[in-house]
């Protein structure tokens, strides 16, 4: 839209949304991607970019998408990985062959999982599962904890059991999730330059887990698990405090959640009228969050609005064709009988 004519991305969207061009839906759409070019239009996309403000707090976003896609590796998933055969024969006491064996199937698991990934992503949301599957890894990990420490045949089944619940709590909730998130909460100008760092961090995050596992399991044994045990529980808390919800919300809107200079100082000081009716612990979030959250369920009452008129126009047009094809249908009839 910043490089073409306005009718014309007016044309492109009510093709792509299947409405007229004069629709609700698609002028909302429209503006709101207009919105957010000239918001956005002052930045010049730089690097040092990535540390200032802008008016749109991209410093704070950058440091969020550097963040969540570090504490991924926080989780411990690369310990499993990684070195799943190495759980099951050093913590678990496995032949060489037996723990390979485990090794493919936990693999294969992990991808059999992730398609319950496509259902939920949307549907629940991103802070929601970030913070669920991060208490569930928690979870995860004190039991894998106890039954290497009991170390009987009975525990030995238990733990393996466990290791496929982690991969299963870490790619509903962590795995394709933090990839999409730096994407959804940094400044269109800027998301391919932040989203490569944020990834650098996964990787320098995975680097790190895996040079301090194999000696974790050494020294610590069974008490190694209770460490990113914790380190899950320090992620939920993080992400319920500072991670906004991007879920649902369109792209364009996610810069109006950060704006400081157009209209910011009425918006501060909303959240601090709000911030009185909360409660102890709610106003320990940063105001965004709680933002994020009521956008996203006003996007969700206007995308209801929004398919219920969709539903009308479809109608009318499926209706406006079946007259017409009865039409020509008698007609057909009508000409057939007289000949």
């Amino acid at each position: 839209m910043a490089h073409s004519d306005p009718d014309a991305s007016i044309a492109v969207l009510s093709r792509l949304r299947e409405l007229p061009s004069t629709s609700p839906a698609v002028l909302a759409e429209t503006s709101a991607i207009q919105s957010a070019i000239d918001l956005e239009g002052t930045n010049a996309g730089s690097w040092s970019d990535l540390f200032s403000s802008n008016g749109i707090s991209t410093h704070k976003r950058f440091y969020l998408a550097l963040g969540i896609q570090f504490m991924q590796q926080l989780t411990g998933i690369n310990i499993v990985t990684y070195y799943a055969p190495t759980l099951y024969q050093s913590s678990l006491g496995m032949s060489a062959e037996r723990a390979l064996y485990l090794g493919c199937w936990t693999q294969v698991w992990y991808v059999a999982a992730s398609f319950l990934t496509w259902y939920t992503i949307d549907r629940v949301g991103r802070r929601a599962l970030f913070i669920s599957m991060a208490l569930g890894m928690c979870l995860v990990l004190v039991g894998e904890a106890v039954c290497v420490a009991l170390n009987t045949h009975a525990a030995s089944i238990g733990a393996v059991v466990f290791i496929f619940l982690f991969e299963a709590c870490f790619t509903w909730g962590w795995m394709a999730t933090v990839w999409i998130y730096p994407a959804e909460i940094l400044p269109l100008r800027l998301r391919a330059k932040g989203a490569a760092l944020a990834a650098a961090a996964d990787f320098l995050g995975n680097f790190l887990v895996v040079e301090v596992t194999p000696p974790g399991l050494k020294s610590l044994g069974w008490k190694f698990y209770i460490v990113w045990a914790v380190l899950n529980v320090v992620n939920a808390v993080v992400v319920w405090l500072f991670y906004p919800e991007t879920g649902g919300l369109e792209l364009e809107a996610v810069d109006g959640l950060f704006v400081e200079t157009l209209d910011g100082a009425t918006a501060r000081d909303g959240d601090r009228e709000g911030k009185r009716d909360r409660k102890w612990y709610q106003k320990m979030q940063w105001d965004v969050v709680s933002r994020s959250i009521t956008a996203v369920k006003e996007q969700k009452a206007l995308d209801r609005a929004r398919k219920g008129s969709e539903d009308v126009e479809k109608s009318r047009k499926e209706s406006v064709v079946g007259v017409a094809a009865t039409y020509v249908e008698r007609r057909r009839e009508s000409g057939s009988g007289s000949t």
